[in-house]
């Protein structure tokens, strides 16, 4: 199609731009080195930032501020599978989902002139908690609980007073277990920490479990997107050309109800 083609040179164009593509409050954005390689982009993408600089004074012997400010940089490694509309791409302290496609869009608008835009929903996992416990094997549950006020729901009311006999303010549980079938979820404890987890006392929450595929995913109370835990992971595109087979089969399985023409975002 000429949409789809015309799409294609324009981010290819994007992507090869030299020097900032995009400012920030106190920070540039740059891409480094694209390589490309059929449907598939693959590149840097980070930001170049000033830090207070630092250091340490002996002959007054403390730490003190330095005249020149610091410059400092992080990125993000990158794909972008053309064919199936997908931004796959790593999560750094400084380089997170939110800056990451909040900097992506506006370098590539303010490139195009205003001619074209795209559009980045980040993929989430929309698995529900009582969907997952009953199908799957969870590995692990984490949750931050606060006593109820006025009174506790009958499903996990023993729980809920064990935290007010304790005088906590708040609890942290975690439990997880990647052998053997997972955790049992038919323990009267688990069953009341996930049930609470999910009532408005419960402040936060995350699950691992594997899938029909034996594959790793996680569901959680926070708005992050869905992503892929690789046990070393990659610090060039090389790396990521190795991953990208099982990163994309991974996040093509979320994309079902993502809009066609909307370019969806993943992280690993």
């Amino acid at each position: 199609m000429e949409y789809d083609r015309k799409v294609r040179e324009s981010l290819t164009d994007f992507v090869e731009l030299e020097g900032a593509v995009a400012q920030g409050d106190s920070e540039e954005w740059y891409f480094g080195r694209p390589e490309f390689d059929a449907n598939m982009i693959y590149g840097k993408f980070g930001k170049v930032y000033a830090d207070e600089p630092l250091t340490y004074d002996d002959e007054i012997g403390d730490f003190v501020e330095g005249d020149e400010p610091n410059k400092e940089a992080d990125y993000s490694l990158f794909a972008i599978d053309l064919e199936n509309n997908l931004v796959i791409f790593s999560s750094t302290y400084r380089v997170r989902h939110r800056n990451f496609t909040k900097y992506l869009k506006k370098g590539y608008d303010s490139f195009t002139g205003g001619d074209a835009s795209i559009h980045l929903e980040l993929v989430r996992n929309k698995e529900g908690v009582e969907t997952v416990i009953q199908n799957y094997p969870v590995h692990k549950i984490h949750a931050e609980l606060v006593p109820s006020n006025p009174s506790p729901d009958e499903e996990w009311e023993e729980l809920d007073e064990s935290l007010r006999e304790m005088l906590a303010d708040k609890l942290g549980i975690t439990a997880e277990q990647y052998n053997d079938g997972g955790l049992d979820f038919s323990e009267s404890f688990l069953s009341q920490v996930a049930s609470m987890s999910q009532s408005k006392y419960g402040e936060s929450w995350e699950i691992t479990y594997s899938d029909d595929d034996g594959e790793f995913k996680v569901i959680s109370s926070d708005d992050d997107p869905a992503s892929k835990v690789i046990d070393e992971e990659p610090t060039t595109t090389g790396g990521l050309k190795a991953h990208i087979e099982g990163i994309l089969s991974y996040g093509l399985t979320f994309l079902d109800s993502v809009p066609h023409k909307a370019s969806s975002a993943s992280c690993f």
